[in-house]
């Protein structure tokens, strides 16, 4: 028995619901994935952005004797000069606290102190003993 060619060309292809039934299982599998690597993507830029702050908290000290010239880290709110920028740069809705305002001196010696770091999702705080000052979390 032979096939007619219409039941050839049935035979071609997806039909217009097995592709709208396709669509919608994918519609329905990125309504739930996608607010997940969203809150992911979201983690990870702002576990990013503390480490990059850690990693210069930790460089003041050698920023200092490459340059020759001594650093002070200082609150952001208490900057004795506004124009002159900070050693670290925050995001914009990042401030910090430091007590009592801590000198990197060019021969690699430093005063010591605490650093609280606040961001909108809550704070962090760091001692750095002298006289070498390595940031440690408490």
């Amino acid at each position: 028995m032979s096939r007619s060619a219409t039941s050839q060309q049935a035979d071609n292809g997806f039909t217009l619901i097995e592709l709208v039934v396709a669509l919608a299982i994918i519609g329905l599998g990125l309504t739930f994935v996608l607010p997940r690597m969203m809150a992911w993507a979201d983690r990870l830029a702002f576990s990013a952005r503390q480490q990059r702050f850690e990693d210069a908290l930790a460089e003041l000290g050698s920023r200092a004797r490459r340059s020759g010239r001594s650093v002070v880290l200082r609150s952001t709110d208490l900057a004795p000069n506004p124009n002159e920028p900070s050693p670290i740069e925050l995001p914009a809705s990042w401030s910090l606290t430091v007590e009592p305002p801590i000198a990197f001196r060019y021969d690699g010696i430093c005063t010591g102190g605490k650093v609280r770091l606040s961001f909108p999702a809550g704070e962090r705080s760091y001692r750095l003993r002298p006289p070498y000052c390595r940031p440690e979390a408490m």
